[in-house]
């Protein structure tokens, strides 16, 4: 499974155009938690854990902008 293909919730908000409100969250297969060095910051491992507790926030923030863009989009679409 592709870890960045959506799966069950993880963060619930309520929804203003219909839909449950669900935000898809991004999963880390079970492997072997490693430290992954970035190569600008040698000095600094950081888990790879942490890494994708990011990207999950990240993830939930996007998401969340563009379902609200969506819902401003089509209040502006039926005012015309």
């Amino acid at each position: 499974m592709d870890p960045i293909r959506s799966t069950k919730k993880d963060h619930h908000r309520p929804s203003q155009d219909g839909d449950d409100g669900m935000v898809p969250s991004l999963t880390l297969e079970s492997q072997p938690e490693t430290e992954v060095t970035p190569s600008h910051y040698s000095d600094a491992p950081v888990s790879e854990k942490w890494l994708y507790t990011m990207l999950q926030d990240l993830w939930a923030t996007i998401h969340m902008e563009i379902k609200q863009i969506t819902v401003e989009l089509k209040r502006e679409l039926f005012k015309l």
